[in-house]
């Protein structure tokens, strides 16, 4: 049966939460501020209320320490901290509070208001993929607008790194701006990170930065890694295949495919000439890698960097019972 509330000015039988509000909004944040809040309730019950848990809804939501027993007829406290970083716009967000009252074992408190950005920077990073050695340039735009109600003012970007350059182009003069991040050839090895940095004339927000992210893009792809067989003896023959692609600019051609191994053929197919191969291998019934060896499927290729393709072949191992 539902539980009744009792008439008003008499305590209803049993622990009881009563919060004097559900709901707190903290009106408007600058991005980047905390805010903090007391939720207060009261036991308006007849025996003592225990407070079980206190789960917010996100990482970006914490619960400090709260009182666990109250008394009938005392009061109680739930601290709540919420942390505005990253966020923008209207938020709302939740904590879950687990009693010992019959009535409402698990009541939600809410939190809302506004996150403002002084300035928005969108997106926050720049990612570029390059061919090592290339010399393509590549450019990507990130978009900067201002929500002050005074005009903006920015100084030239300054690039940390001589692999990327970066320019202002005004769109809307003290409004708005497209920050141009653009990679300068041999851009180098590996993965490269950068922060480009802006001066501004915002009280509040007196540098932007950017990061900007290069990475090196193999020139030919292998797809699966590795060749995985059955445990041995095969049963019935087996004809796995291995996509091979080339990513750069360069075509690609592939010869002498081979696995050196007794019964094994390669066949090559091109399914996009110069970009895309499929070598399928096929193992015979009755196929079994010895223990210890190693064996590979191995590929000729006319790309210097890579000059030959190396696909390992692995096999499971039959389990052998062990005797009682």
């Amino acid at each position: 049966p539902a539980v009744m509330d009792p008439p008003v000015g008499i305590a209803a039988p049993g622990p009881r939460i009563d919060f004097a509000e559900m709901e707190f909004d903290f009106g408007e944040l600058k991005q980047g501020q905390v805010v903090k809040h007391d939720f207060v309730f009261t036991n308006t019950g007849t025996e003592k209320l225990e407070i079980l848990d206190v789960r917010p809804s996100c990482g970006c939501t914490t619960a400090g320490t709260w009182d666990r027993v109250i008394e009938p007829g005392a009061t109680g406290k739930i601290p709540v901290q919420f942390s505005s970083a990253g966020f923008s716009g209207a938020i709302l967000k939740s904590v879950a509070v687990t009693s010992t009252d019959p009535a409402r074992s698990t009541v939600s408190l809410k939190i809302k208001g506004n996150i403002f950005i002084p300035i928005e920077v969108s997106p926050t990073m720049a990612y570029f993929q390059y061919e090592g050695g290339g010399t393509n340039s590549e450019t990507k735009t990130i978009r900067i607008l201002s929500h002050l109600k005074e005009a903006l003012t920015l100084a030239e970007p300054i690039s940390s790194n001589r692999a990327f350059t970066a320019r202002l182009e005004p769109v809307t003069p003290g409004k708005e701006y497209n920050l141009q991040v653009t990679t300068v050839p041999p851009v180098g090895t590996g993965t490269i990170t950068a922060p480009i940095t802006i001066k501004t004339s915002a009280k509040d927000m007196p540098e932007l930065r950017v990061q900007v992210y290069a990475v090196e893009r193999q020139p030919i792809t292998v797809s699966p890694s590795y060749l995985s067989l059955p445990a041995g003896p095969l049963v019935s023959a087996l004809q796995p295949k291995v996509n091979i692609q080339a990513t750069g600019a360069q075509a690609l051609a592939i010869s002498e495919a081979s696995i050196d191994h007794p019964g094994v053929t390669v066949q090559v197919t091109e399914l996009q000439p110069g970009r895309l191969f499929s070598v399928q291998a096929t193992f015979p019934a009755g196929f079994a890698l010895e223990p210890g060896k190693r064996l590979e499927l191995s590929i000729k290729s006319d790309h210097p960097r890579q000059p030959v393709i190396r696909v390992p072949v692995v096999q499971s191992q039959r389990q052998v019972p062990t005797r009682a």
